[in-house]
């Protein structure tokens, strides 16, 4: 389980959810007919969800949570051991090391998982970008020839489109040296709704791929 829920929130990939049966069809709450891969995504994500809430409930930050899941998968245990300790040290390289993990090499791994994903569905990728932006695909892929990365081009979309900004200037603005953190937060847009938006992208691009 540890496992599951790790790369959900790291890779924001689908997973096997709960029992569904091959085959099935449901509708769901906006009356779209769902398959039964996109029913088990969709209900692991809602245990997700129901999860990560309980620990925000607790006066967790959502970025600790994470962390605390990365760790606990390596290390076996609880996210809430995780937590825990990490409230006694305060560092997550020690809190990490108590439990016989290296957080640096943990997140190396991570890190690269993610990068395989991008280089082995870059056609899915631009296809997804294109029907999602409206761009034509080919100017999305001039993109990637001007140093661009896949990643950097799908959180461009995603700013340009919940800002309703050219996705050329969003892009500018990045190579220019500005962090995601203030393009986001100067369009004043919603870093929930942007984090909703990429996880949607990711999903999208996964079950095509599968």
């Amino acid at each position: 389980m540890h496992r599951k829920f790790t790369l959900s929130i790291i890779l924001m990939m689908g997973i096997l959810g709960f029992g569904v049966p091959l085959g099935t069809q449901a509708e769901d709450d906006n009356g779209t007919i769902m398959h039964s891969h996109e029913l088990k995504e969709n209900d692991h994500h809602k245990e997700i969800r129901k999860k990560i809430k309980q620990f925000e409930e607790r006066g967790y930050k959502q970025e600790n949570i994470r962390k605390a899941i990365l760790i606990a998968k390596h290390a076996d245990v609880e996210p809430q051991k995780v937590l825990d300790s990490y409230q006694m040290t305060n560092s997550w390289q020690a809190t990490a090391k108590s439990f016989g993990v290296d957080y640096e090499k943990i997140k190396q791994h991570h890190q690269e998982k993610a990068k395989a994903f991008f280089k082995q569905n870059k056609p899915l990728i631009l296809k997804e970008l294109t029907a999602y932006t409206g761009e034509n695909e080919t100017e999305l892929a001039d993109y990637l020839e001007k140093d661009v990365s896949l990643k950097t081009l799908m959180k461009a979309a995603v700013v340009a489109k919940l800002s309703e900004t050219e996705l050329d200037n969003i892009i500018k603005e990045k190579q220019d040296g500005k962090s995601w953190k203030d393009i986001i937060r100067e369009r004043e847009i919603d870093p929930g709704n942007f984090k909703s938006e990429m996880k949607n992208l990711f999903h999208k691009v996964k079950n095509k791929s599968e």
